[in-house]
């Protein structure tokens, strides 16, 4: 995707990836790169661990990283996201949980201006994305599970379908309180 110019003092970005994810590449990023390149994304690394990357490009801070503590190379869906804050905190969602406890963006960039090009990487990787979403805002870790969590399908011209994996099962009560979909 061509350079949208879009400035972010907060972000998110979701995709679900299948892969045996072996090496270092680049699965979703924005103009990944050096120097003055300003950049958020998720890598894979040696051994098939995940690493959200964000870097600020010439204003001091360099790249900081979160890395999963699990390898994610068993060719299985799995939902990706990263999150941020300009000055707060990056993080990283594998399967609706966070990797990690963040790392500190303090310091560093105050808006985001990524330029360049927008990429997704399944040649580089070898394997498949599905539903990617960016948003202008950091999302909550249980907007990050829900994302996880469900599916709304259309499967028809006028049909959709919408499926929840939620923990509780059939004979259990939801508790009370307010829920949006």
């Amino acid at each position: 995707v061509a350079d949208p110019g879009i400035n972010f003092t907060a972000g998110s970005m979701a995709v679900w990836v299948k892969s045996n994810l072996a090496g270092n590449a680049a699965i979703l990023d924005t103009a990944y790169g050096s120097g003055e390149s300003e950049y958020f994304g998720i890598a894979s690394v040696t051994g098939g661990y995940l690493r959200a990357d964000f870097d600020d490009g010439d204003n001091g801070c360099g790249r900081k990283a979160v890395q999963s503590t699990l390898a994610y190379n068993d060719s299985e869906w799995h939902h990706m996201v990263i999150t941020f804050i300009a000055q707060g905190t990056g993080r990283l969602y594998i399967d609706g949980i966070e990797e990690g406890s963040g790392v500190s963006l303090s310091g560093c960039e105050v808006e985001y201006n990524p330029s360049g090009v927008w990429k997704l990487e399944p040649n580089v990787i070898n394997g498949s994305f599905d539903n990617l979403m960016i948003y202008n805002r950091s999302l909550s870790a249980s907007e990050i599970y829900t994302l996880y969590a469900s599916n709304l399908r259309k499967y028809d011209t006028d049909k959709w379908s919408f499926y929840i994996n939620q923990s509780l099962n059939a004979s259990d009560l939801l508790p009370d309180g307010a829920f949006v979909y």
